[in-house]
Formats: structure tokens, sequence, C-alpha cells
């Protein structure tokens, strides 16, 4: 997380956060997940980026617990 991203999460958070994963998009194992948040002008702002094997609850646990915390 960048401190500009930092600073979407903290501004538009509290609106509520989007999530989606790559799903089978590349022949790595590691799926790209993000997490976004809408802006003033409701555009999508990636937030948070998250390398793992599975979009589970148990493997996303530490990117929201992460994201708390800021």
């Amino acid at each position: 997380m960048t401190p500009h991203q930092k600073e979407l999460l903290l501004k538009f958070g509290h609106r509520g956060l989007c999530v989606d994963a790559t799903h089978n998009a590349t022949k790595y194992n590691m799926k790209l997940t993000t997490v976004m948040v809408v802006d003033d002008i409701q555009r999508g702002r990636p937030v948070a980026f998250f390398f793992c094997n599975e979009a589970s609850e148990v493997e996303l646990n530490p990117l929201f617990a992460h994201l708390k915390h800021q």
C-alpha cells in the first residue's frame, strides 16, 4: 500500500470495500486480489493488492487485518 492508497482508504473506506481476484487468468498458481474504494466521482480506486494461492478467508485475513489498522 502506498501513502496515496492509504489516504484513499481513510477518505473513502467508510463507504465500503470492493474485493476482486484473478481466477485462472494466468499460468501462475498465485492469484492477485485487489481491494478498491469508490471515490467522489463514483470511480473504483485500488487501495491494496495481495498475492495469494487461494482467495479464501484464511489467506485474506492478514490483508484485512492490515487494512483495519491503517
